[in-house]
């Protein structure tokens, strides 16, 4: 047997020659030329940006704008969710319809979902109150510093108040990358060698924010709000690889008859609203979800707005009681995971290493299961390696995935994630993803 030899760092004395990145942003307006936009309590706006012909950097760019919330009158506060991406929709495609990303309904709890689950606990501390997920102090409601007992964690904040009847205004500087699971977060200098159209949909005004009567207790008296939300400064800020012999490489790569190959990753949502004490959900999976099946994340929310708009805090088995999940009528486990035993945080407790889900305790307040097909081999330092393929090959035909609960006897909106693969090519020819 045969082994390849791998050097100690100490005594590696081999020279290399560093080739490195340079990018520098470029701002892009809206299509329309318009960069103020307001979207009501329920409906959102269309924003659509064209993306040059350029070798540019999807994860190191951002969406700008600054936000203004109406006052919701004396006695009133405005409520603004954070965790979020500010839109319902998200899509990158080019002009002869051939999708980078297609999320075209549902973004709101995708960010949600990913941001908790596969952002870095360095994001976490990092971020500030522009970016999607920052940690926050005492005050930070249902969350913040929390203490149990012996240590203190930090936990995402969810919601940021106005003051009593005035208006509530931010900034948002969204990373791309922070759109975790998608394109988006391939941190690599791209040449696509044709114009890409960003086509975004502000979520409308329910989705981002609700009217409370309290400024400390944020279920007291919650309803919609009222007003219409301003989007204002709308920019979209482009990396773009100035390193020219970067760029000499990636035009000769992508003018070839081989090309360039990247995997991309490549979500599909789905919601569906369920009652009772059992309810069970099923997805058929095959080659249009993607190359190779990377895993799936099922998570159970309240069937409500407002405040509860994006609760999905199962403890107390408040939602989930217990469950088990099936793939092709195969269990993926050999026991039910109960929620009151905490069976299902043993599960995941290896899979949020590393993430803003510090403990069960925030694990049951961000409640999401999911079954992976890829091993976790391929992440480093807590990166995974989006050109690592991996996962069950979609390709020799129709999967089934079954995911059975026993829930508390009410109404909930289902949401599941599928995360696949697939290959992008772009060549003399042109550009093509399967």
């Amino acid at each position: 047997m045969e082994f390849e030899r791998k050097t100690d760092p100490s005594i590696d004395y081999s020279m290399r020659k560093l080739t490195n990145s340079s990018l520098s942003h470029m701002r892009i307006v809206p299509l329309s030329g318009n960069q103020t936009q307001t979207v009501s309590p329920t409906s959102g706006q269309d924003i659509t940006f064209e993306l040059p012909i350029a070798a540019i950097n999807l994860a190191e760019s951002y969406f700008y704008a600054d936000v203004s919330i109406p006052a919701q009158g004396a006695g009133n506060f405005s409520w603004r969710h954070q965790g979020i991406c500010p839109w319902s929709s998200v899509q990158l495609f080019t002009r002869g319809g051939q999708y980078l990303c297609d999320i075209s309904a549902n973004a709101t709890d995708y960010s949600r979902i990913v941001l908790s689950a596969d952002a870095t606990d360095e994001e976490l501390q990092h971020g500030d109150d522009s970016s999607p997920l920052y940690a926050s102090g005492a005050t930070n409601y249902l969350g913040g510093v929390g203490d149990t007992g012996a240590k203190q964690y930090w936990e995402q904040k969810y919601l940021e108040v106005s003051g009593d009847n005035a208006v509530q205004t931010a900034r948002i500087i969204f990373k791309l990358k922070m759109l975790k699971k998608t394109i988006f977060e391939v941190n690599k200098s791209l040449l696509f060698k044709e114009v890409l159209v960003f086509r975004l949909k502000l979520a409308k005004g329910s989705d981002v924010a609700y009217l409370g009567t309290s400024a400390s207790n944020p279920d007291t008296g919650a309803d919609a709000i009222t007003g219409n939300i301003t989007y204002s400064n709308i920019s979209l800020y482009v990396a773009q690889e100035r390193n020219a012999s970067v760029v000499a490489g990636l035009q000769a790569l992508t003018s070839s008859d081989a090309g360039m190959n990247v995997f991309i990753p490549y979500p599909t949502i789905y919601s569906q609203t369920r009652s009772g004490t059992k309810q069970n959900i099923t997805l058929r999976l095959n080659r249009s979800h993607g190359s190779a099946l990377n895993s799936i994340k099922s998570c159970v929310f309240a069937n409500a707005e407002n405040n509860l708009r994006y609760d999905r805090n199962t403890t107390s088995s408040s939602k989930v009681v217990k469950y088990y999940a099936n793939i092709n009528n195969n269990r993926l486990s050999e026991f039910d995971y109960v929620v009151g035993e905490d069976t299902d945080w043993m599960a995941h407790q290896k899979r949020f290493k590393d993430s803003p889900v510090y403990n069960n305790t925030i694990y049951k307040y961000n409640w999401v299961h999911e079954d992976g097909f890829q091993n976790e081999a391929n992440k480093e330092d807590g990166e995974e390696d989006t050109n690592c393929y991996g996962g069950i090959d979609l390709s020799a035909g129709e999967i089934r995935y079954d995911i059975n609960f026993d829930t508390a006897d009410a109404t909930h909106r289902h949401v599941s994630i599928v995360h696949a693969q697939r290959i992008l090519n772009v060549n003399s020819k042109g550009l093509v993803a399967q």
